[in-house]
């Protein structure tokens, strides 16, 4: 049986008859309104949450929180939606829904068991929690969503 497989046949067992197969279709948000119709349920549907957590957690958990951020945030939502946003609402851009990041951090959580982690920034070391360190790293691939899709344009273009 292959890691996907056990990942379905895990979360199969926690939701409800009629999610089973809705569970799997998540597709990568290409669009404004996809993603923020998938937060909205996030946000709504309590039992969609937890099974996304989970699913976040068997398909992309790690416990380097920079990968594991990049990797769902991959999964999540494209760079054409992602490069809308930021933490702050800033800029004018849009505030990344907060359901997003309570998810994302409950990942990191379920492999930082420490209350403080060493996080090396610039070549220093620092002390942080495990939850600033997520929020950080999902800055910094939001704030790079507008350098992926250049990058992205150019090696087409070539």
């Amino acid at each position: 049986m292959n890691d996907l497989a056990k990942v379905k046949s895990v979360l199969m067992k926690r939701a409800d008859e009629d999610a089973h197969e809705e569970l799997f279709k998540q597709q990568q948000c290409s669009s404004f309104e996809t993603f923020e119709a998938f937060c909205q349920r996030l946000e709504e549907d309590k039992n969609y949450r937890e099974l996304y957590v989970h699913y976040l957690i068997h398909t992309h958990g790690s416990s380097n929180i920079g990968e594991m951020v990049r990797q769902s945030l991959k999964s999540i939502a494209t760079d054409d939606v992602l490069c809308l946003y930021n933490r702050t609402g800033k800029d004018g851009k849009k505030v990344l829904p907060p359901v997003l990041l309570t998810c994302l951090k409950r990942c990191v959580r379920s492999f930082q068991t420490h209350n403080e982690i060493e996080v090396k920034k610039q070549k220093v070391v620092t002390i942080t929690t495990p939850e600033a360190e997520c929020i950080r790293q999902v800055e910094i691939f939001v704030s790079n969503a507008n350098t992926r899709l250049k990058r992205k344009e150019n090696k087409e273009k070539n």
